[in-house]
């Protein structure tokens, strides 16, 4: 009886060990980035909006744009795979960003004022709402100028080249 067990769990434990490794998700990679050619997504007409209670006039072209002020980074459950102003899918591993008045498909070069360091992000969204807020980064983007760590930083935002 003994020697029947012994064969029983020989054979039911590595089998039980590879069903449930084969229950385990494993992450997804992160998808390539977006280059100029390949963005080209719905984007919801209009010359300007209203959130709660401020109208925002739209730019027709980023030509002369330079803005400084506070950056924040959004991401996580709450957002990555919802839809974005111009109704593609969120992503926080690609390098977007969201702005009140740019064009979509606007490409930003955003630096870090206080560690100089610089990212090329596309403008998808709309946004930041919050008072002193210039513009939000996707959470890679913000990973790459060290936004993550500080929570919020100021940055110069331009048009990228």
């Amino acid at each position: 009886m003994r020697a029947e067990l012994k064969i029983l769990a020989l054979i039911l434990v590595p089998a039980l060990l590879a069903s449930s490794a084969c229950a385990i998700k494993q992450p997804e990679p992160p998808p390539a980035p977006v280059t100029r050619e390949q963005a080209v997504s719905p984007q919801k007409s209009g010359k300007s909006y209203t959130v709660r209670g401020h109208r925002y006039e739209l730019l027709s072209t980023s030509d002369g744009f330079v803005e400084e002020g506070k950056a924040h980074w959004y991401g996580g459950k709450r957002f990555h795979g919802r839809r974005t102003a111009n109704g593609e899918k969120y992503n926080q591993h690609a390098m977007t960003a969201a702005h009140k008045i740019l064009p979509f498909q606007t490409w930003v070069e955003v630096t870090n004022l206080k560690n100089r360091k610089s990212v090329r992000v596309r403008i998808n969204d709309r946004g930041p709402f919050t008072p002193g807020c210039v513009i939000d980064l996707s959470r890679a983007a913000a990973s790459s100028i060290g936004l993550l760590s500080e929570g919020a930083v100021e940055v110069r935002a331009l048009p990228a080249p």
